[in-house]
């Protein structure tokens, strides 16, 4: 006679060979077998539990991604795919940018702006605003082409103006566009896998509530493949005609994520590659370091500077020298020759009206320079005037307006013989002049704070300045206009 444990003991050998138990076997018991049990153990494992979960974070991401390159179409906002390398390093082909439309006396210098592009009709154009002709027009210019396009653009062409940019998201396009076609294919196919992989993990029936043990099985991987390809496709049928620049000054915009943003003065200055970074960070004496890779020193005069007082850049936490307006300055120990191709940036503070000096170049480092170039100096009226010796005239362009308004503002000046000479004020282009291709050519040191301006335009009362200097830096090449205003942006 059989024994109840032996009875259980050959129900559970006939289950796992899958034979059937006979009329007593429970309601909806569906026979398995060894291997479907192997195959069962395994996706509710560990291993399968990590690749389901990796699998289901990466299409999360990208899911994520498609939701804020097409969400915004129901605000009005405008999606548009980069398909050229014109703007970068800030905008990438692949990346997709929100534009949305803003009144004309809005636009201002430092937008990325969308157009239409001239040379392509039915083609846009996604470039950064660099400045106004004088009828009014735009000029725009690729951060990654050497110049500014050639033809300026009417306000009637601007779609709309850059506000968020979504990373790679619209590479696929761009690919198809290009005729990568096998990118293309991997793409869906890597979609696809992720798809399956996320649902490889199943708990085990043990697991789960007794209700659901018998229910009918839902289809997670196939379903998941399918809603991601459906969204890939709807997302990128609804991007318009693709952006893209046919031309080979950066600049920035508070309201514009395309630039780089800077948490302090130094990092946003460093970034840009300085020759020379005086930070007037010193608490006596005349020695003044240079924060810059080369490390030029630089020195103070024996009188007339008050160190470490408040600086122009807060989240720096950093000071500025302040000059008397009559015997103090500050220079480069080192001679060099005067550079062909070159920039140079200060912030400074005034309420004078006497004018001075602000950083250029001289051929001594104590009192008035024999020869002097490429200066940057304030009027008695507080305008900011950029100099260069052009063969014998000293030729200067100006800012329309004063600064000698008790507040901090950022001073850039620009010069190369191909672009002639830029001037920069609190990041936004001021004033220039393309004609200018040379400046004086001598070995000279750069003075900050004051050296002579006899003989040149508009010359000041004084050319000693009187006011606070900070985070004074110099540049081998023409700076880009983006990493200006990236530098006045981290200041204020």
């Amino acid at each position: 006679m059989m024994r109840p444990d032996d009875l259980v003991t050959i129900s559970e050998l006939l289950a796992r060979t899958g034979e059937p138990l006979g009329p007593s076997a429970p309601a909806g018991y569906q026979p398995r077998s060894a291997r479907h049990v192997r195959r069962r153990q395994r996706r509710s494992g560990w291993p399968a539990l990590i690749i389901s979960s990796l699998a289901r974070a990466a299409l999360a991401v990208l899911t994520g991604l498609l939701f804020w390159s097409v969400a915004p179409v129901v605000t009005g906002w405008h999606p548009t795919v980069v398909l050229s390398g014109s703007m970068a390093p800030a905008l990438h082909p692949g990346d997709v940018v929100i534009t949305r439309a803003v009144p004309a006396a809005k636009l201002q210098p430092g937008q990325v702006v969308l157009v239409d592009d001239p040379d392509h009709p039915g083609r846009l154009r996604l470039h950064r605003l660099v400045g106004f002709d004088p009828q009014g027009r735009l000029i725009l210019h690729g951060d990654a082409n050497r110049s500014s396009d050639s033809d300026a653009i009417a306000l009637s062409a601007v779609r709309g103006v850059g506000v968020l940019r979504v990373p790679l998201i619209g590479t696929p396009l761009y690919w198809w566009r290009s005729q990568q076609y096998l990118p293309v294919a991997l793409t869906g196919a890597a979609v696809v896998l992720l798809s399956l992989l996320a649902g490889c993990y199943r708990p085990h029936p043990s697991a789960e509530a007794p209700h659901r043990r018998n229910k009918p099985r839902r289809r997670p991987a196939q379903l998941g493949a399918a809603t991601v390809l459906a969204v890939v496709t709807a997302a990128q049928l609804v991007h318009p005609t693709p952006a893209r620049a046919a031309y080979s000054v950066k600049t920035g915009n508070p309201n514009s994520t395309f630039s780089v943003a800077y948490l302090s003065c130094k990092s946003a200055i460093l970034a840009s590659n300085p020759s020379l970074f005086y930070r007037f960070e010193e608490t006596s004496g005349t020695s003044m370091a240079d924060s810059g890779p080369y490390g030029f020193t630089g020195a103070y005069s024996t009188g007339g500077v008050t160190y470490r007082t408040a600086g122009a850049c807060p989240r720096d936490g950093g000071k500025s020298m302040t000059l008397d307006g009559s015997s103090g300055y500050a220079y480069e120990a080192g001679s060099v020759s005067n550079p062909t191709t070159f920039s140079t940036e200060l912030w400074f503070r005034t309420t004078s009206n006497r004018g001075g000096w602000l950083i250029g170049m001289g051929s001594t480092t104590a009192g008035p320079s024999a020869e002097d170039d490429r200066v940057l100096y304030l009027t008695n009226n507080g305008q900011v005037g950029f100099g260069v010796l052009n063969g014998s005239a000293k030729t200067t362009i100006f800012s329309s307006s004063g600064y000698n308004d008790g507040n901090w503002h950022l001073a850039d000046a620009t010069f190369s013989p191909t672009t002639g000479m830029k001037l920069y004020l609190d990041g936004a282009a001021v004033a220039g002049n393309a004609a200018v291709t040379a400046a004086g050519n001598y070995s000279g040191y750069i003075r900050i704070g004051y050296d002579t301006l006899a003989g040149w335009p508009s010359a000041p009362t004084s050319s000693y300045f009187g006011g606070s200097l900070d985070e004074a830096s110099a540049y081998a090449f023409v700076l880009p206009a983006a990493d200006i205003y990236s530098h006045y942006n981290a200041g204020v």
